[in-house]
């Protein structure tokens, strides 16, 4: 297979940007679309007829969430994605997967700070220390994401990581199918999507189909803290590699440091450190899984030691951004109950002695857990009340956090609820110091991320300053 990037133009004038796949056998090539399209029915059909004259099959990113809005799609472009999904599943070869020295996937939810895309990111790193490769571009981890990734993959090189994602059952299954990796990483299973999965082990059960794809020749990485995760991997046939915290896994963290720029652990309790600028101990973690992987392709310990050191943090994953004397942790990729503890406990580690002030936002698709979830991480803010000075909530949901901290003892008047972002902006500047080190988390429909950007944007509403970096 081969593929080439091309602009396609629609009647109005409008251009969009496109990569075409043309595969070694008689099947037509495939032409993917890969900007997002803003418009109706008219610019789909432009572009529907444009390939049809090509004799291409189109393929639209946007094509799934337009129909969530009412835009409805014609017949021909909705039979042209039919084909196409199945010239995916049945023809993997001539999309240049198996050219490929090896396809590594990792799978555990469309989530924040403690999931696959910072594992996306580390495993990349480690590898590109000796082979060359690449990885999916964000998060394009759902049936449009994989394969535009794949698409526009180059097979003459040795590696390419890609993230499968979910939130409905099955999904994970048809992307392993895919991709086919020969490498598949499972980072961990938390509470997310219950709305959709039904409860934790209907997570794990989603999680672990990924191995219906995965080479029984290949290697499966999975958490080994988890003892019912193990279990529903049980039947993969290949050789499976552990990792976690606990000493019983094949590769494990110890001695932990979390400092304000990186993380640093040794690994398997030996003297060597490994270090990585990402927070937490779940970023910890998460390099176990990106070692694990380096050293099945080969990777000499130096070079993944040396190369997880200088890896890059994806964006609005624990971003350090200092503006106006403030330093704001900018967590707002996404939330659930494990990555909204994991950032907490990480912020309150972190310069003890300055103010901290948690912005939390809603945790979404926790179905009829929602409350309970919600409460628990109000519970966890009130037994380290010593150590965050203010609790801001944004969101409906996120009213819980307040009512719950406040019942287990943290002061109400250090406790602010706020409908929506917007609201949440305009009182923020007045809840800051100089020195102050703000949080923001929360599920991606609240959109703190904003708070952030418009703080760097107007930098002059706080104290007068007028410089910000971000790291």
């Amino acid at each position: 297979m081969s593929s080439e990037s091309l602009t396609i133009r629609s009647a109005d004038g409008l251009e969009f940007d496109a990569y075409v796949s043309r595969p070694k056998t008689e099947h037509r090539p495939v032409v993917v679309v890969i900007q997002e399209i803003f418009g109706v029915n008219k610019v789909m059909r432009d572009i529907a007829d444009w390939v049809a004259e090509q004799g291409f099959i189109a393929i639209v990113p946007d094509l799934f969430h337009r129909q969530e809005k009412g835009i409805q799609l014609t017949d021909q472009t909705e039979a042209e994605w039919a084909r196409a999904f199945e010239l995916y599943k049945g023809f993997n070869e001539d999309l240049g997967v198996d050219d490929l020295k090896a396809t590594v996937a990792t799978t555990r939810k469309l989530d924040g700070s403690n999931g696959k895309t910072g594992t996306k990111h580390l495993i990349t790193s480690a590898l590109a220390a000796r082979l060359r490769g690449g990885m999916s571009p964000k998060s394009f981890n759902n049936d449009i994401g994989v394969p535009v990734s794949i698409f526009a993959a180059d097979p003459n090189q040795d590696f390419l990581v890609l993230e499968l994602g979910t939130n409905h059952p099955g999904e994970i299954r048809n992307l392993t199918e895919i991709a086919r990796p020969d490498v598949a990483v499972i980072t961990n299973c938390s509470a997310e999507h219950l709305e959709y999965l039904g409860d934790l082990m209907g997570v794990r059960q989603e999680n672990a189909s990924i191995i219906q794809g995965l080479s029984p020749k290949g290697l499966l990485v999975v958490n080994g803290d988890d003892p019912q995760l193990l279990e529903a991997v049980a039947g993969y046939r290949g050789k499976i590699v552990t990792f976690g915290f606990g000493p019983t896994n094949d590769l494990f963290a110890t001695d932990i440091v979390v400092e304000e720029t990186h993380t640093s652990f040794s690994l398997n309790g030996r003297t060597t450190r490994v270090r990585i600028p990402m927070l937490g101990r779940h970023a910890a973690c998460n390099a176990l899984a990106a070692i694990a992987v380096a050293r099945r392709l080969g990777v000499a310990e130096d070079m993944f030691i040396a190369a997880l050191a200088e890896s890059s943090a994806p964006e609005w994953r624990m971003q350090r951004i200092e503006v106006g004397g403030v330093t704001v942790l900018n967590d707002a990729y996404n939330a659930n109950p494990a990555s909204m503890r994991a950032a907490i406990e990480t912020f309150v580690m972190l310069d003890p002695a300055r103010r901290k002030i948690a912005v939390l936002g809603d945790m979404r698709e926790l179905g009829t857990n929602s409350e309970r979830y919600h409460r628990e991480i109000g519970s966890l803010v009130a037994s380290i009340r010593d150590d965050v000075d203010q609790l801001l909530t944004v969101g409906p949901n996120a009213r819980w956090f307040a009512q719950s901290a406040i019942e287990a003892g943290f002061d109400a008047k250090r406790i602010k609820s706020f409908d929506d972002t917007d609201a949440a902006y305009a009182a923020i500047p007045k809840s800051l110091q100089p020195g102050d080190m703000v949080l923001l988390k929360g599920s991606r429909a609240i959109g703190l991320e904003q708070i952030a950007t418009r703080l760097v944007e107007t930098p002059r509403r706080l104290f007068g300053a007028s410089r910000r970096r971000a790291t």
